[in-house]
């Protein structure tokens, strides 16, 4: 799973990647029901067709969430964790938990979360190994 953050507005998209084995002896057609369930309790709910095949599959699906509740570290904010359920006659009951979050570092070796400044804590968690031609 991956996501994109729009901070102008206010949205996020999100990139659902399956990738499974189906033990069947010839392609199914199935309708999977995608639930994305917020941590204030929202609910999103998508369906998409889908034809699975004997062996090794791949789906790819996309969502959009309107203001999404983002991740953060404990001193940042909340560390808010979304539900996402599968469902469907092949695919039942998978969920997985995930969080909405960008991370990037600038060309000023600087760490950011969602848009504000992150400092680093822990054991070589900078961006280069400065200290260790000592």
């Amino acid at each position: 799973m991956s996501s994109k953050i729009n901070f102008a507005k206010n949205t996020a998209h999100l990139r659902i990647d399956c990738v499974y084995y189906a033990k069947l002896t010839s392609p199914l057609k199935d309708k999977i029901k995608i639930e994305i369930i917020s941590p204030s309790g929202k609910k999103h709910t998508k369906t998409f067709d889908a034809l699975f095949k004997p062996n090794k599959n791949q789906l790819t699906f996309s969502f959009e969430i309107k203001n999404p509740e983002l991740w953060w570290s404990w001193d940042l904010g909340e560390p808010s964790l979304y539900e996402l359920k599968l469902s469907g006659k092949v695919l039942s009951g998978h969920q997985i938990k995930f969080g909405i979050r960008e991370v990037k570092l600038d060309e000023n070796q600087i760490f950011y979360l969602n848009g504000k400044r992150l400092f680093l804590r822990g054991t070589n968690a900078i961006p280069a190994q400065f200290l260790s031609g000592l």
